[in-house]
């Protein structure tokens, strides 16, 4: 009875918590693997940033060039916040793609501890540490710690925000929070969902303290705000220009949207069982954190409550939803710990439930588990030195003040040194051929093979019309044309 009395100690709760998440911390980085691909999408223009916050160049001079005809790839400039983060691995390590994935792993090492800080709230040791658990080996997580993205850099400051915000009362603790506000704000434009629900929180409930934390939230927004702006880095206007697609009326939005976020939910969540399979753990999944969430409404109303509808509102609303599974990681730490509340609810906290829930999550992960071990080397092709050295080369190919176009200008920039932009979206012959809308660029760079439907249109473009450019170069995995004049 000694024994069983003192592991259930707060020091002995906190001891057992510290001694897994030590554990896993060391699993994922020493099984960290380089996940960035010629395609990826955005870590060409972080590093970029990070660069020149340490070399002391102006934040938005990249090389990247955005084309207005195809906005979707990316705005000019990315807030300041994740490059800053990466600026503390690239002082010491350079261009060291390895070295700069720390910061992913260090965040979801973060988001782990604060599932485990705010299901202790509600939730007895052992179910506390089943929902950690649950959240540390989510599928979708995992993937991003292989790779250079904001995704849990953001959510780890949204959950030091969340865990922080109804006990900061003194100055130490709200000063932590303005911090953590500021620093999601300035990381991710999805951060008003969590201004938002702070706001509301403090609003709907004034607890003690609540004008504090309301000028706190409010603070740490406009300075975020300020920072971007100085920085070049205000994103709104490119993202607002994404409405522009809309093109269904608001029923058959809603819908496309709510069902293209729940098969982003049941990829996240690694359900790999088929079509019906995977609904139907899918919806155990949500009836338990609805559950979940549903009592902790009860309880009273929270931030972390409000953050829920607050972000999934935004993302329905949000009109591109090319990664759903990518753009849903801020909430899949809370749904996973409201899911595990649900089923504490379910098997009133008996051992037995503990068993359970830990059962279904290990099931429903090991789908993607078994298809892509997130333990082990990645296959080919994956962005290595070979690669960003054949970049480097072809860089020395093109005149400095010449442009490229690239499916990636961002990398191109990156490893070049040139300026390169992107073709227009769906591009046409007109369009590719024209310098205007090609943007000036005197020369393309296409992979070998074509993968992408726009990259392989313009591989079409040439082979139909081969007089337009000359072949530079040729490598392994990329051939370098120039225009002729």
């Amino acid at each position: 009875m000694r024994n069983s009395f003192q592991m259930r100690s707060p020091w002995a709760q906190g001891l057992l918590a510290g001694v897994c998440l030590a554990l896993f911390a060391i699993l994922i980085i020493v099984t960290r693997r380089g996940a960035e691909s010629w395609t990826s999408a955005d870590f060409g223009l972080y590093i970029m940033h990070a660069r020149n916050l340490v070399d002391g160049i102006p934040y938005a001079a990249t090389g990247y060039i955005p084309n207005p005809d195809n906005t979707i790839i990316s705005p000019s400039a990315y807030p300041v916040g994740y490059p800053f983060l990466l600026a503390f691995a690239y002082a010491p390590a350079g261009l060291d793609l390895h070295a700069l994935e720390l910061v992913g792993c260090v965040a979801l090492i973060a988001i782990v501890a604060g599932a485990w800080v705010f299901a202790r709230r509600f939730l007895s040791p052992g179910w506390a540490l089943v929902a950690a658990f649950g959240v540390a080996f989510v599928p979708q997580m995992l993937d991003l710690r292989d790779t250079i993205s904001s995704d849990l850099a953001f959510t780890a400051w949204v959950m030091l925000a969340l865990c922080l915000h109804e006990r900061a009362r003194r100055t130490p603790a709200l000063a932590v929070l303005f911090f953590a506000i500021f620093m999601a704000e300035t990381t991710r434009s999805a951060g008003i969902a969590l201004a938002a629900a702070l706001i509301g929180a403090d609003i709907l409930t004034r607890a003690p303290g609540w004008r504090h934390r309301l000028g706190i939230t409010l603070g740490a927004g406009a300075a975020a705000i300020i920072v971007n702006q100085a920085f070049d880095a205000d994103t709104a206007g490119t993202y607002l220009s994404y409405f522009d697609r809309l093109n269904e009326g608001p029923a058959a939005y809603l819908t496309h949207a709510v069902e293209d976020y729940l098969v982003g939910l049941s990829h996240a969540l690694g359900f790999s069982f088929g079509k019906f399979g995977n609904l139907a753990f899918l919806g155990v999944f949500l009836l338990l954190a609805l559950l979940g969430w549903g009592m902790s409404l009860k309880r009273g109303v929270t931030a972390a409550a409000l953050f829920v509808p607050a972000s999934a509102a935004l993302l329905i609303a949000f009109p591109v939803r090319l990664e759903t599974a990518r753009y849903l990681v801020p909430i899949l730490p809370l749904l996973v710990v409201c899911a595990v509340s649900g089923a504490s609810i379910l098997s009133k906290g008996r051992p037995l439930g503990i068993a359970i829930v830990g059962l279904f999550l290990v099931t429903g992960y090991s789908g993607r588990f078994v298809q892509q071990n997130p333990f082990v080397p990645l296959p080919p092709p994956v962005f290595n030195a070979a690669i960003a050295n054949e970049i480097v080369r072809l860089g020395k190919d093109i005149p400095p003040a010449s442009i490229v176009l690239a499916r990636n200008p961002r990398m191109v920039a990156l490893f070049s040194g040139r300026r390169s932009t992107i073709w227009a979206e769906a591009p046409t012959p007109q369009q590719f051929w024209s310098p205007a809308h090609r943007m000036r660029a005197s020369h393309v760079l296409i992979e070998i093979p074509s993968l992408d439907r726009d990259e392989r249109r313009v591989l079409t473009f040439i082979s139909t019309n081969p007089a337009g450019v000359e072949l530079v170069r040729q490598t392994r995995h990329f051939s370098l044309y120039r225009f002729r004049p």
